[in-house]
């Protein structure tokens, strides 16, 4: 307002600058402001100015202002922006594989686009996701920008996990910002392995123990002959002479997150189990020239019988290796006689059952 030598009131109507930004002495009254760029400028005091748009500078006068509270020392402010924050991108994605490599940093972009300084922190609020020096902060001329790196864990667990990145300013018009991280985490392939078996080689009715390689769990046991053998968890059990495959199924391997794999087969082999020795075996040489041995059948399940005759003619010896086989006789049989031996000599003998 100003009041005329005619008495007469004069007021300036002059926009306002928004409230998104802070006024800053520059000059007083009679002195020169100087600035760069366009900015608006205020002249007055006590709550009463002039207002105006100017470029690098202006004299702070009543000459260029007018003067908007009479017989008052006045002074210019010039009004500065908030500084304002940009980033780019704003959404990050990161792939990855279970138990694979860790995907690479990506870049973020952090800008001021205000009037004045961006002094920035940054945050996230997961622990796998990273942004580079968070604390560290160059300050952010207006129209200038920084870069940080975004980086994600190497990946573990199977899924799609999510990640707000958070630029923040208390001076800034719009604090805070965020970027948003999305990362997607799959299985990896079921890597090859196939059944231990311990042993590989059981009679019927002994067992076997199946197992995975280190680090598949979860999985099941099959036999592809249950006439020869059986199993529950990991153990086989042999029913019937011959072969059968034993193979894994439904097998989870952690370490990757696959899921679902397949152990290849080893063969069990099942042997029926040897028969019973034959016990109270005797000679009789009544006959001349000829002995008659004969001994009790044990067993049930047996091929025949072996005969041996010590090739020392020593008594009693229990060497089988001192023995060589006379005769093979068939299941069942309980007596052999040996018809060529020597008047004179002395001989002895070993029976055994075979399969």
């Amino acid at each position: 307002m100003l009041i005329t030598a005619l008495g007469l009131l004069i007021f300036w109507f002059k926009l306002v600058p928004a409230a998104s930004g802070e006024w800053s002495f520059c000059a007083n009254e009679n002195e020169y402001c100087s600035f760069s760029g366009t900015k608006e400028v205020r002249y007055g005091a006590d709550g009463q100015y002039a207002y105006g748009t100017y470029t690098d500078g202006v004299d702070c006068t009543n000459d260029v202002f007018g003067d908007p509270i009479y017989g008052t020392v006045k002074s210019c402010d010039v009004f500065y922006n908030k500084p304002h924050i940009s980033l780019s991108p704003t959404s990050f994605t990161f792939s990855g594989i279970s138990g694979g490599p860790t995907p690479a940093g990506q870049t973020l972009t952090i800008s001021n686009t205000g009037g004045t300084t961006l002094k920035w922190s940054g945050s996230t609020n997961q622990g796998w996701c990273h942004i580079s020096n968070p604390n560290n902060n160059v300050n952010v001329n207006p129209g200038s920008s920084v870069t940080r790196t975004i980086t994600v864990d190497a990946p573990s667990n199977v899924g799609s996990f999510s990640c707000n990145v958070t630029i923040s300013d208390a001076n800034a018009d719009n604090s805070p910002q965020t970027a948003s991280v999305t990362y997607n985490v799959s299985a990896g392939s079921c890597p090859s392995g196939s059944v231990s078996l311990n042993p590989t080689s059981i009679n019927i009715g002994q067992t076997s123990t199946a197992s995975a390689p280190s680090g598949f769990t979860g999985g099941s046991f099959s036999s592809s002959n249950t006439g020869v053998a059986t199993i529950s968890g990991s153990t086989a059990t042999g029913v019937g002479p011959g072969q059968a495959a034993i193979s894994g199924t439904g097998w989870s391997y952690p370490a990757n997150g696959a899921t679902g794999c397949s152990l290849s087969s080893s063969s069990l082999t099942v042997i029926s189990a040897p028969p019973a020795a034959p016990s109270n075996a005797q000679t009789d040489n009544s006959v001349c020239g000829k002995v008659t041995i004969t001994w009790t059948d044990n067993s049930s399940n047996e091929t025949g019988f072996h005969v041996y005759r010590s090739k020392s003619g020593k008594q009693g010896s229990i060497d089988l290796s001192d023995y060589e086989l006379i005769a093979s006789v068939s299941a069942n049989t309980t007596a052999y006689t040996d018809s060529t031996v020597s008047t004179g000599k002395s001989y002895s003998y070993a029976v055994t059952s075979y399969k």
